[in-house]
């Protein structure tokens, strides 16, 4: 499997911000809402528009998206 290039932190970033209609989002946020929606049993018709934007603009499962995004902050 080919590794994402780290541009998804951005494009995550700005899809969740267009969804969530905020100007801007941090990382521990945007983290907690892929991992929530990943974890998520069923999603509201708003929650899979946006996991469907961020599929498609980042180009990664909404799985694999929510592993990735354990490594985008340090542990601390």
């Amino acid at each position: 499997m080919a590794r994402p290039k780290p541009l998804h932190i951005a494009a995550s970033l700005r899809v969740i911000a267009e969804h969530k209609h905020v100007p801007g989002i941090s990382l521990q946020a945007a983290r907690e809402i892929i991992q929530g929606a990943a974890a998520a049993p069923t999603l509201s018709r708003e929650e899979q528009s946006m996991v469907d934007d961020l599929e498609r603009t980042t180009a990664v499962p909404l799985a694999e998206l929510a592993e990735l995004t354990k490594r985008w902050l340090p542990r601390g």
